[in-house]
């Protein structure tokens, strides 16, 4: 699976001048693909969580607006079903 770890530069990715994001939906997590456990990807920063597949993160979601051109601002959180007992 080395083929989903291959770098690309600038010419091939546009980030829309927005961070790294450790915090991003679409980031493997250091594990990915690995059969032993092993980590595969260890971030330059030692102490960030990577590889969550919750819901976009901030950066993710000012990405996707910079993309799409959209106008609107804040972050709009997912909804939480709530569980009631009767």
């Amino acid at each position: 699976m080395e083929n989903n770890f291959e770098k690309y530069d600038n010419s091939y990715v546009d980030t829309k001048n927005t961070p790294y994001d450790y915090g991003s939906v679409m980031h493997y997590p250091r594990d990915a693909f690995s059969l032993s456990g092993s980590p595969t990807i260890e971030p330059i920063e030692s102490s960030v969580e990577i590889g969550q597949r919750v819901w976009m993160s901030p950066i993710d979601i000012q990405e996707v607006r910079l993309v799409y051109n959209c106008s609107s601002s804040g972050i709009i959180s997912p909804t939480i079903p709530t569980t009631t007992s009767i």
